[in-house]
């Protein structure tokens, strides 16, 4: 255990004398002075011997933590939020009951369309109708696009 912290005391001077040498470099010395340490990766090294001296460092010298940068939103957030920013009717905001209730009927919608494909395909008989069936696969598109779609009112404003 003794060994350990004198090894942790030899890093963290090291560090605290070559504050711009990278990760690798360090962990590349450390396993030359201590020859355990090849058996943790270098992520683990670095968590475990490097981030902690360099914080320390950094408030030392009264330098702010960086804030976290925030995680991408799910698929399903970002659909959410969509239909919640999608022009409607009312002022203000929707609340999270009508966002999702508008999301589900968006997807029931959508199942809708794509299973009246599904049973259309299943009930060809030949090969030929289900060719046709397949090739006529941009209607069924258009279906599930056409909400997405302005009305033809304000395509024409659009288009003026």
């Amino acid at each position: 255990m003794a060994e350990q912290s004198e090894a942790r005391e030899r890093l963290r001077r090291l560090i605290e004398k070559n504050p711009q040498m990278g990760s690798k470099e360090i962990y590349d010395m450390a396993v030359r002075m201590d020859p355990s340490l090849r058996n943790e990766p270098l992520r683990t090294f670095h968590a475990r011997y490097v981030l902690p001296v360099r914080r320390a460092q950094a408030v030392a010298e009264g330098r702010p933590r960086k804030p976290r940068t925030p995680r991408k939103k799910a698929v399903a957030e970002v659909a959410v939020t969509a239909v919640a920013a999608a022009p409607g009717g009312k002022r203000g905001r929707r609340s999270d009951v009508e966002i999702a209730a508008a999301a589900a009927a968006e997807r029931n919608r959508i199942r809708t369309v794509l299973l009246g494909f599904a049973r259309e395909l299943a009930a060809a008989e030949s090969r030929a109708q289900i060719v046709s069936v397949i090739t006529d696969v941009d209607r069924y598109v258009l279906e599930i696009l056409e909400p997405a779609a302005p009305p033809a009112a304000a395509r024409s404003q659009l288009s003026d």
